[in-house]
């Protein structure tokens, strides 16, 4: 996983780089925020705009902690969208009769969608209109070529990985010994997120130091490790979801299968990685 040379502008390219999708993909959400690709592209484009953030140095995170804070927010609320979405595609997709699917769980989900995708693009406009651009100005730019001639942006650098190596290297037994473990299994697929995103940005020489970590060979799994529990996750949400559902036998019948499926993605997971 070969990353940028290190140099005062492996950040500002990468900021740059993320700051320049998270508009293209702003614009089409805004566009059509009903489309479940927008929803996945912008979600994808905030986590590693937030991985970039992460690696400023603190002054500039402050100057800007409004911008970071509504990009969050607004990531927090698209996350609710993703998931309605995936509900219905997996509870759809075990229905041959889709009348059936129709009548029984469409309406829920629709008005869930509804008023979690009402949440999210009032925060997309007001990111729209209302929060000042990213704030790296010439002065900004002047001050980290400075830092960077320290070594003090490489040593950042090294700080957030070793910092999210470190929590992935300690949840993992944890999941791994025990399949219930869902929040447990939640956090640890965020950490992979960030700890990816930051690995594909950073010098080069910050993927020894996750490897120190987390053991040979892991650093170059991650995404595959990540995709792994983003399926089991993905069981989970929707378990939740049928368990709190009205109790017809279409849903128990659901529910056991959908519990099936994750033991077998866990199993699958657990095998690779354990």
């Amino acid at each position: 996983m070969a990353g940028p040379p290190s140099s005062s502008s492996w950040l500002f390219a990468a900021l740059e780089k993320n700051l320049d999708r998270v508009g293209r993909r702003l614009a089409a959400y805004l566009r059509d925020p009903a489309d479940e690709e927008n929803v996945h592209d912008m979600r994808t484009s905030l986590r590693r705009l937030e991985a970039t953030f992460a690696l400023l140095p603190k002054k500039l995170r402050q100057k800007n902690e409004k911008q970071i804070r509504a990009y969050k927010e607004f990531f927090r609320a698209n996350s609710e969208v993703r998931d309605c979405d995936i509900i219905r595609t997996r509870i759809e997709a075990a229905f041959i009769d889709k009348g059936e699917f129709e009548r029984l769980f469409a309406p829920a989900l629709d008005r869930r969608r509804k008023m979690a995708s009402a949440k999210a693009l009032k925060l997309a406009q007001s990111i729209e209109n209302d929060v000042q651009p990213v704030d790296l100005g010439v002065s900004s730019r002047k001050k980290l070529a400075i830092v960077d001639g320290k070594k003090k942006l490489d040593r950042r650098a090294e700080k957030v990985v070793r910092r999210l190596a470190k929590k992935t290297a300690g949840r993992l037994p944890v999941v791994l010994a025990d399949s219930d473990e869902k929040e447990e299994l939640h956090r640890l697929r965020k950490d992979l997120k960030k700890l990816r995103y930051v690995l594909e940005m950073a010098p080069a020489s910050q993927k020894k130091a996750a490897d120190r970590i987390l053991g040979p060979g892991i650093a170059g799994r991650l995404k595959e490790l990540q995709d792994a529990l983003g399926a089991i996750h993905d069981c989970d949400i929707t378990i939740d979801y049928l368990k709190k559902a009205v109790r017809r036998k279409a849903v128990v019948e659901l529910l056991q299968q959908e519990l099936a499926k994750r033991d077998q993605l866990f199993e699958k997971f657990a095998k690779a990685f354990g």
